[in-house]
């Protein structure tokens, strides 16, 4: 990627490369972008859930993201087409603390 692009969709939660080389970023409403090598970008939305508890972390794979929402819910995206989360399994509900 050359030259510089602007940041305007709030703080980065977390960034990390695709299988393809693109660099995904994505930001505490679940909203993520994937830029190609040139700086042009799709941009995709893990859903109103994530945008209303917000995403306090992430891990981003070359083929996915799973991204850990404020009430402990784990959302996770497999492929960069901008499909549907899913939500996996709520770490507190299976806790024996």
């Amino acid at each position: 990627m050359t030259g510089t692009s602007q940041w305007d969709q709030g703080k980065i939660i977390r960034f990390g490369w695709t299988t393809d080389e693109k660099l995904v970023v994505l930001n505490e409403e679940g909203i993520y972008r994937l830029y190609d090598l040139q700086g042009d970008y799709q941009q995709h939305s893990l859903g109103a859930e994530a945008a209303e508890l917000g995403i306090i972390d992430a891990r981003i794979h070359g083929n996915g993201v799973v991204a850990f929402t404020s009430s402990y819910t784990l959302l996770e995206v497999k492929g960069w087409d901008g499909g549907r989360p899913l939500s996996l399994a709520n770490p507190s509900k299976h806790s024996n603390l």
